[in-house]
């Protein structure tokens, strides 16, 4: 991709959703889970995948099977993040209703605390759903009114044409 470029905004997609609620009914190493039974690769019905809940991991992570409410974790991916020139994460909302409210709210509070220190973190939006109007409604909803409308963290929204930049499907608000 070449050198940095001053007109260009590097962003990346974030998972918010590994919760400690979704931690407590266990994690799934998907690649120990298909070293045992590799024949449930292509078998979505497969038993191996019974149970296996939504917390998957396609390995263990270099710093363990953390939830994205862990302020030491979400300090060092501010850190890397920030040392790679990443200028904005969206985070991922794009499943039904979920904001993933304590989530964003831990990461937005750590990446505070770390811009206070002097790191500059890349600054954060959401990525609403694309497929269903209704969803993307409330989340927009509960968004606004948590974040937007009572101001917090506004070191860290994400601006476009000097507007907080939201990505959701066209024509989803009133």
């Amino acid at each position: 991709v070449g050198d940095p470029k001053a007109d260009k905004t590097l962003a990346m997609f974030y998972w918010t959703w590994h919760t400690k609620a979704m931690a407590a009914a266990g994690y799934t190493d998907t690649t120990k889970l298909l070293e045992k039974y590799p024949e449930a690769k292509n078998d979505y019905d497969h038993a191996a995948w019974a149970g296996t809940g939504h917390y998957c991991f396609w390995n263990e992570p270099i710093y363990g099977f953390y939830t994205t409410e862990d302020p030491w974790v979400l300090r060092r991916h501010a850190e890397l993040l920030a040392n790679a020139g990443v200028d904005v994460i969206f985070t991922d909302n794009t499943n039904g209703e979920h904001t993933w409210r304590d989530s964003y709210t831990a990461l937005m509070e750590t990446w505070t605390e770390a811009m206070n220190d002097g790191l500059k973190t890349p600054k954060v939006s959401f990525m609403l759903p694309f497929w269903d109007k209704e969803y993307t409604n409330i989340q927009m909803q509960s968004i606004y009114l948590d974040v937007f409308r009572a101001n917090k963290y506004q070191n860290l929204w994400f601006y476009w044409d000097d507007k907080p930049l939201i990505m959701a499907i066209k024509g989803s608000f009133p």
